[in-house]
């Protein structure tokens, strides 16, 4: 409670540890105490009841071997419909109520992002959603290919790849997102697709292997047999010339 400044507090009899609001409630454990004492937040939460709309079990992490421990916690927040908020220190918990306190009476639009009717900020969100791809690469695309029209159209990964800023891995990212299938049918289909036009591509190389391989004994054989006759008309005209 030293830490909270930024919000008023009072201290009242209460069965929660914090009150948000009439409808609000906080609980706090610290997982050394949990883990020495495991039955009291069970405890604690009974006594709750269903007097609150939103519950919140605040946990301090403040032991090395917490897995087991923040297991538990999760699936009995999960059954008793608690959200479950984890802080590593006291000023972050301190910072997790004064939040809380904050948006009393408010709702989430105060948290939410502002959507914007501008088509340049429309195409940006749509763009950043792509792994690996800023704001800046939005701009440059969007600059580059004039709309989305022509960057779906268009967007081959030898032109990406024209646009400033866009590597390697940002084409192959943002290609994919356009290109490949959602679905895993789909995908398994486009697979069988690439394999096939894999094999036909192999075969039609050593097809022409085979040919170029055939064209070069024929003409061998070709070579040696004029060879030959032209051997055996020099030996027989030799032995006109000695007659």
């Amino acid at each position: 409670l030293q830490y909270i400044r930024n919000v008023p507090t009072q201290f009242l009899r209460m069965v929660p540890d914090y009150l948000f609001s009439s409808t609000q409630c906080g609980l706090f454990l610290s997982l050394k105490y949990h883990s020495l004492y495991p039955n009291y937040i069970h405890r604690r939460i009974a006594e709750l009841r269903s007097d609150f709309e939103l519950r919140v079990l605040l946990v301090l992490v403040d032991i090395q071997d917490n897995a087991p421990a923040l297991r538990q916690l999760n699936s009995l927040c999960v059954t008793n419909r608690l959200t479950l908020i984890l802080s590593w220190t006291a000023e972050e918990a301190a910072r997790y109520l004064e939040s809380y306190k904050a948006s009393q009476g408010k709702d989430a639009s105060s948290i939410q992002k502002k959507s914007s009717n501008l088509y340049v900020d429309q195409v940006t969100d749509a763009l950043t959603a792509c792994p690996n791809i800023n704001k800046t690469d939005a701009a440059n695309l969007l600059g580059h290919f004039g709309s989305m029209r022509n960057l779906f159209t268009k967007g081959t990964p030898e032109e990406l790849a024209l646009v400033a800023g866009m590597g390697q891995v940002k084409v192959t990212r943002l290609y994919e997102a356009f290109c490949k299938p959602f679905s895993s049918k789909k995908a398994k289909q486009r697979r069988q697709r690439q394999k096939e036009l894999l094999e036909q591509q192999e075969a039609k190389e050593k097809e022409e292997q085979s040919k170029t391989i055939a064209d070069d004994s024929h003409h061998d054989s070709t070579t040696k047999m004029v060879t030959n006759a032209l051997s055996s008309s020099d030996e027989k005209d030799v032995t006109n010339q000695a007659s």
